[in-house]
């Protein structure tokens, strides 16, 4: 999503998608411009430019591994090619599986792989992204399912854990803490709530701020190891210190863990 910054999508604006999604949650955001300036990756030279830049990072640098990020602007084709373009996709993450490997064998230890995705199969099948695939030919090594701006209980995580039940890939869940979300209104109490910006739209419709306390990461964390996941990413957990809250972060020693979850006296369904 480099707009205009990006010297490949102003040399070649036509390969930009020029297309707003038509599948997931993304499809609500209709305002945001930038999704008409993606560039597509059914264009060779954009997927190989990813390809190169994962190369560079495993070849120049030891680090234990990539997170492949799927989700944070889910819109890699035009929206009717998506589907019959996702072996293109499929195999860019090949290559950059291939590279990873290299990087391990060079130096003798691990180098993951891992994919942040939609958590609906869905709506990651109608963007193009075969996950299934990606499991079954064992491209990537954790998947972390999401729903993007919130931190959001009802995680539809079963097809994924049954998808890779007898693989060795993981399941995480990433939960987004965003705290005081609320529309604009003339409420005096929510003058200093922090809001989404104008472009990504307005889903919470209520006066009530979007708060995440103790009891919400507790219950979040409990419904992810009840649904399977193996832990946790906390996405997006930059932007609680935009929040002004004075939030006491000793709960994080704490998610972790599953007996440590399981030990607390209530029950979050």
């Amino acid at each position: 999503m480099g707009g205009d910054l990006d010297p490949m999508n102003r040399e070649h604006p036509e390969w930009q998608i020029g297309q707003f999604p038509q599948h997931g949650p993304a499809s609500a955001f209709k305002e945001a411009q930038t999704y008409l300036k993606q560039l597509d990756l059914a264009q060779p030279a954009v997927r190989q430019r990813n390809i190169d830049v994962a190369n560079e990072l495993l070849e120049r640098y030891q680090v234990k591994g990539l997170e492949l990020d799927f989700e944070r602007r889910p819109h890699f084709f035009k929206p009717d090619e998506a589907v019959g373009n996702r072996h293109l996709l499929t195999d860019m993450v090949r290559q950059m599986r291939a590279a990873a490997k290299r990087a391990e064998d060079k130096s003798g230890k691990p180098v993951e792989l891992i994919a942040r995705v939609w958590m609906n199969l869905a709506d990651c099948w109608n963007l193009g992204i075969d996950v299934e695939t990606w499991v079954r030919e064992g491209l990537i090594d954790v998947l972390i399912p999401t729903n993007h701006y919130f931190f959001a209980l009802d995680h539809p995580i079963e097809q994924l854990v049954q998808l890779v039940e007898g693989t060795p890939v993981q399941v995480l869940i990433a939960y987004s803490p965003v705290v005081g979300q609320t529309p604009r209104g003339p409420n005096p109490e929510l003058a200093h709530s922090w809001r989404l910006p104008p472009a990504a739209g307005q889903p919470v419709l209520s006066d009530i701020p979007y708060n995440i306390d103790n009891d919400t990461w507790h219950a979040g964390a409990q419904v992810a190891y009840d649904e399977g996941a193996v832990g946790i990413e906390t996405y997006n957990f930059s932007w609680m210190a935009r929040s002004g809250d004075d939030w006491d972060h000793t709960i994080l020693n704490e998610l972790h863990d599953p007996k440590i979850v399981a030990r607390h006296n209530k029950f979050y369904p």
